[in-house]
């Protein structure tokens, strides 16, 4: 219930008694004390009613139409909403209702105050039995009285008429002491709270020295070894950060919206300072607490807990919100991590409570023999890092004879026996007699799945891309624009066209053949169904003026005649083009390309006098082409239909344009371009520029990882990845045969669980003997054959 309160308020108030929690309350020895359960009883109670005053109509944020200041909900978790009550009052009841079961089962006087009442009860029983004792002996000493009578009377008997006598002493006494403290009233009323204050000081003060007494103490304890669930909810924390980063990253918009940002981030060669201090500090903390497992040092252990928890505390509830601008309460990825973070920290103060354990053998994984145990063994062994590190930290931290190539020895025998064991073991659960045949399950079923992942390794990729490019999404051109450029200088020709019509693949043959009528057409791929088609129609005339300086105009004209340097003309062109479905987007949208023309003589010739103002037009051949192709990876191709350029591009007749008879004037100008593919008749010249676009369809959203590697990609980063692993599994056995086919490796098994045992009782020359008998095994193929046999009872 507490951390369900801070998870919900997510308000340093309700921190601070998930704090005391878990500093004193889990870390309490062997309970937590009723001082403990009173203070947080106490804690809950004022903090309601504190949040109950700061609900007053008085107080200004509670009217109608204001909002709580950032301060009192950071603080003290006050909302508009009127339910925020209910969990602290859940949590009170709670708390109420264990402090009844503690008190029905004695244990509400707490740990420490029921030891020392112990320790005063045996104390006045020793002190009653020696004075009754004294008695007893006393009145065997004295001699009998005499009564009236002349007879002698017991002694008891005279005690008890004696003690007659006695109350009218004790009674001046009480009524001397009851003058006297009427008399010390005046002094004591100044200094009762005095004494109460440092009485409650004095048991403060013993309450935390015997808090820290007996945490500190590792007597009476019950070893446990929680390492490994430990490991798994601190290596948890990880996903959570990957995957929710935008819960602890800079607060936007968009990486609310979208869930994080963290992979689109990294695929742009970028990681984010924040995330990698957040990865290195989680990362030391392992660390630090496997140092603290392998050296059984309780103490580090409490420091990197008790740091832990406080830096923890103060990221998610303050520092994140400035970061965020989100409350606790409010960041979802801060509270996964946080319920996480808090299930490790119980595992951690169980630990702390408990001790570590002297004898650690092995690892979490090798406890039991079985092929689930198996498979986590050949993960964590073939996991990147994980296996090296492991062996590194526990070789540095660890005391031992032993060099570290020796220790790998070691590590290496019990890891392949351990597994070596766990197919033993399988083998003699499935009871296969001799002379029998293998049984269809599970064997044959399990590797005839192994026979069909291979074929669809193998297949898979081409089967993969046909249905890829059965779902492919049509896409059609919205702009494109078309430029003319000599060298390096501006266009002297700018077009462009907006929303172009698509035509189906029937009417672009037609068209194109109508445009091509006296050419063979090979059209091959573009009357597939992988393709779309446009058909685009620029006016002759530029729409922009053509300016430039004489200064630059003349030195134009000096490049145009200069016949020793050559003079290109560059044809741009640009589309833009949007998907017909919202199941693609990602595809590349803008396609540009460019087709380069030198320039001969006499096109160079003819465009310095038409400069000049000498001609009025010179023609220019084979410089546009009639189909365009745009890929789906957004290149652009020029593709012929039949097969002859010179029959099939536009060759162009240029014309300078001005309002200015004068071609020198300072007037506007602009260029005109007439295209024809039949240069040769004067009246085929058209005042209109039609060009052909063939789009390839764009792969969708979801596939588009697939697609973008193509099938010699895949078949190379994939599937010849895979058939070199496969091929190791599935040779190789010849020289491993001795040692993969050990009958009985019991021996082995116990001879690396007793390096371990020598090696933790600090017994180094029985570690380095232990060691030398491993060694002669495996150097001793006769001696490894006797002691491996299988044991038949």
């Amino acid at each position: 219930m507490i951390t369900l309160s801070l998870l919900l308020n997510g308000s340093i108030a309700d921190a601070i008694l998930a704090l005391l929690t878990l500093l004193w309350g889990l870390l309490s020895k062997p309970r937590p004390s009723k001082t403990f359960w009173t203070f947080c009883i106490t804690y809950i109670v004022g903090l309601i009613l504190l949040k109950y005053c700061l609900k007053f109509k008085a107080i200004p944020w509670n009217e109608v139409g204001n909002d709580v200041p950032n301060s009192v909900t950071l603080f003290f978790g006050v909302q508009n909403d009127d339910n925020m009550f209910v969990v602290q009052l859940l949590l009170l009841i709670s708390l109420c209702f264990h402090r009844n079961i503690l008190v029905d089962f004695g244990l509400w006087i707490g740990y420490h105050s029921s030891v020392k009442e112990g320790e005063t009860a045996a104390v006045e029983e020793g002190e009653e039995a020696d004075i009754s004792m004294n008695q007893s002996e006393t009145q065997s000493l004295l001699p009998p009285i005499p009564d009236e009578a002349g007879t002698s009377a017991p002694v008891d008997t005279v005690a008890s008429d004696q003690a007659l006598i006695v109350p009218a002493s004790s009674d001046v006494e009480e009524g001397q002491n009851a003058y006297n403290d009427d008399c010390e009233d005046g002094e004591g009323n100044e200094s009762s709270w005095k004494a109460s204050l440092k009485e409650f000081a004095l048991n403060m003060k013993e309450e935390f020295v015997d808090f820290f007494k007996n945490l500190l103490d590792a007597d009476n304890t019950a070893v446990k070894d929680v390492y490994a669930p430990m490991f798994f909810f601190d290596a948890f924390g990880y996903l959570i950060v990957i995957f929710g980063y935008h819960g602890f990253s800079i607060s936007s918009d968009d990486t609310v919206s979208s869930g994080g940002t963290l992979v689109s981030i990294v695929s742009e060669n970028q990681v984010p300072v924040l995330f990698l201090a957040i990865v290195l500090i989680m990362f030391f903390y392992q660390l630090a607490d496997r140092l603290a497992y392998l050296t059984k040092n309780v103490n580090l252990k409490i420091v990197i807990f008790t740091s832990q928890v406080l830096l923890v505390h103060f990221w998610l509830i303050i520092w994140n919100k400035g970061v965020t601008g989100l409350y606790f309460s409010e960041n979802h990825p801060a509270q996964v991590f946080y319920f996480f973070r808090w299930i490790y920290w119980l595992l951690s103060a169980y630990q702390i409570k408990c001790s570590y354990p002297v004898r650690v053998l092995g690892n979490f994984f090798s406890k039991r023999y079985n092929m689930f145990f198996k498979v986590c063994m050949l993960v964590f062994v073939n996991m990147p890092f994980a296996f090296e590190i492991r062996v590194l930290m526990d070789w540095i931290f660890t005391g031992t004879t032993l060099s570290f190539n020796r220790w790998l020895e070691v590590e290496d025998v019990f890891t392949s026996t351990f597994i070596l064991n766990c197919t033993r073991i399988g083998e003699r659960q499935m009871n296969q007699k001799r002379g029998q045949t293998q049984k269809v399950l599970p064997s044959k079923i399990i590797y005839f799945a192994v026979l069909l992942v291979l074929l669809f390794v193998i297949w898979g990729p081409i089967l993969l891309f046909s249905f890829v490019n059965s779902t492919k999404v049509s896409t059609e051109v919205t702009y494109t624009s078309f430029e003319l450029q000599v060298g390096s200088y501006l266009p002297i020709f700018e077009a462009s066209q907006i929303g172009i019509d698509r035509l189906g693949s029937e009417q672009f043959t037609n068209d194109l053949e109508d445009e091509l009528s006296n050419f063979d057409l090979s059209l091959g791929f573009f009357l597939t169904d992988s393709a779309d088609f446009s058909k685009v129609l620029y006016s002759g005339e530029s729409e922009n003026i053509w300016t430039i300086t004489p200064p630059a105009e003349d030195q134009l004209i000096t490049d145009l005649l200069n016949f020793n340097d050559s003079m290109v003309l560059y044809v741009n062109y640009q589309f833009y083009r949007v998907s017909l479905s919202d199941s693609a987007s990602t595809f590349p949208s803008t396609s540009t390309g460019s087709t380069t023309i030198e320039l001969d003589e006499d096109a160079r010739t003819g465009l310095a006098n038409i400069l000049n103002g000498k001609v009025k037009s010179v023609i220019v051949y084979n410089v546009i082409p009639t189909v365009y192709y745009i890929q789906d990876s957004g290149a652009v191709s020029n593709e012929t239909v039949t097969g002859d350029i010179n029959s099939e591009w536009y060759s162009i007749r240029l014309s300078l344009s001005s309002t200015s008879s004068e071609p020198k004037n300072n007037g506007l100008k602009w260029w005109v371009v007439e295209p024809s593919r039949n240069p040769t008749n004067d009246n085929d010249w058209e005042e209109t520029l039609d060009i052909y676009i063939v789009m390839e369809k764009v792969v969708p959203d979801a596939y588009s990882a697939v697609a973008n590697y193509g099938i010699l990609g895949l078949y190379t980063a994939f599937v010849l990845l895979v058939a070199n692993l496969v091929k190791g599994a599935f040779t190789g056995f010849s020289t491993k045969i001795m040692w993969d086919e050990i009958p009985d490796v019991s021996l082995l098994q116990t001879l690396t669980k007793e390096i371990y045992l020598s090696r933790e009782t600090k017994n180094y020359e029985l570690e380095e003997d232990l060691y030398s008998q491993l060694q002669y095994l495996y150097r001793s193929p006769d001696v490894l054959i006797k002691n491996t046999k299988l044991k038949i009872d």
